[in-house]
């Protein structure tokens, strides 16, 4: 037994680093939970143009507005609105969703969530593995609080494209 000591630990610590470098980086993200859903516009920065209204949240409520000034509206201005989406954490979906819809609910414009909680775009890297190329399969948009953060996989907005989201309120009720 005292001659294998060396190998079990030649074998043993490997073992050891990699399950503490597994609970470091995935487990404070299982821990990201939030209870408010949000509502977001998809299209507001069309790459052609900027749509001729949008939405904001005034004391609580959606609100429509017009998003370009009327002397430039045959210029930049796509006709209609952005779509308004709302996304449950409990099915980790999207769901498009009317203006009416929205109007039913109260939201609480942020930037942050009642628990905390915000929603950004991240181009994330693959640390020193960067030199070597990356594919920017880490970049998305993510639920963040603190230091932790989740990926959202199911947001139908893709920013590369020069399609924008941005969250317009967290539900209240």
């Amino acid at each position: 037994m005292k001659n294998n000591i060396p190998l079990i630990i030649g074998i043993g610590l490997p073992i050891v680093f990699v399950v503490i470098i597994f609970a470091l980086v995935f487990v404070p993200s299982s821990n990201i939970n939030p209870q408010y859903n949000f509502v977001y516009i998809h299209g507001n920065s069309y790459p052609s143009g900027y749509y001729e209204y949008t939405f904001d949240v005034v004391e609580g409520k959606i609100v429509r507005k017009e998003a370009v000034s009327s002397a430039f509206k045959g210029d930049v201005a796509v006709s209609g609105e952005p779509e308004l989406y709302v996304y449950d954490f409990d099915s980790d979906s999207s769901k498009r969703i009317s203006f009416d819809e929205v109007s039913e609910f109260t939201l609480d414009p942020g930037p942050a969530s009642p628990d905390g909680y915000t929603v950004m775009y991240d181009y994330g890297h693959n640390g020193i593995f960067e030199i070597f190329g990356s594919d920017n399969s880490r970049r998305g948009y993510f639920v963040f609080k603190g230091n932790t953060k989740k990926k959202i996989d199911d947001l139908t907005v893709d920013r590369y494209y020069g399609y924008d989201m941005n969250v317009l309120g967290w539900i209240i009720k």
